[in-house]
């Protein structure tokens, strides 16, 4: 398994796993908000988890956010804004790893809480 942060907002495997996630929004809406982040990567981060074979497996975004968030002490507070892994990769590790990447891109930008 590997995980590495999402630098195009025309990655395939993000968009899927955004609609996997948000069935609600349209594709065009999924490709709206990944534009934006990808634009603004002081504030945004996004992962993807590919298995051994290279098929994107899980997806993690997480945000900066200096507004108050429930439950936190401090700011800017990183925000875990979506986790998804696919159903049949599940409990394999996938969502540990995510969660690892995010924590480390938020203490990398001084954040005490996520």
């Amino acid at each position: 398994m590997k995980t590495a942060a999402i630098t195009s907002s025309r990655d395939k495997a993000w968009l899927q796993l955004r609609v996997a996630l948000w069935p609600d929004a349209s594709a065009a809406e999924h490709q709206d908000d990944m534009d934006d982040q990808v634009c603004a990567p002081d504030r945004y981060v996004q992962f993807l988890v590919r298995a051994d074979d290279g098929l994107a497996i899980g997806l993690a975004e997480a945000s900066i956010r200096t507004d108050y968030v429930n439950g936190t002490d401090s700011s800017p507070v990183a925000f875990l804004e979506g986790l998804y892994v696919m159903p049949e990769a599940r409990r394999q590790g996938a969502a540990r790893a995510l969660i690892a990447a995010v924590r480390a891109w938020a203490s990398d930008r001084g954040c005490k809480e996520l």
